[in-house]
């Protein structure tokens, strides 16, 4: 492949790792990095993974937010939760 340089190699692995969720201190550990700072250069988020994390944010948020359209809605006597 044209352009491909070994070096490469390394920010592939490191993000597929961060998107896999290997803990930053696994990674630097393989990646041979003693700081923290140069093995989060590496990464480079890819836009599937950002879609992952905010659905992952919303599920874990629903819950919340349904609790407290209940109480808000229990609150003022209405029976339609407000939103």
């Amino acid at each position: 492949m044209d352009g491909l340089r070994f070096h490469d190699l390394r920010h592939t692995f490191r993000t597929l790792g961060a998107e896999a969720g290997v803990p930053l201190e696994v990674m630097m550990a393989q990646l041979g990095h003693m700081d923290r700072e140069t093995s989060l250069e590496y990464v480079h988020i890819q836009q599937q993974a950002l879609e992952r994390a905010k659905q992952l944010i919303e599920s874990e948020q629903a819950p919340v937010l349904a609790a407290a359209q209940r109480s808000s809605g229990a609150a003022d006597g209405s029976a339609t939760p407000k939103v």
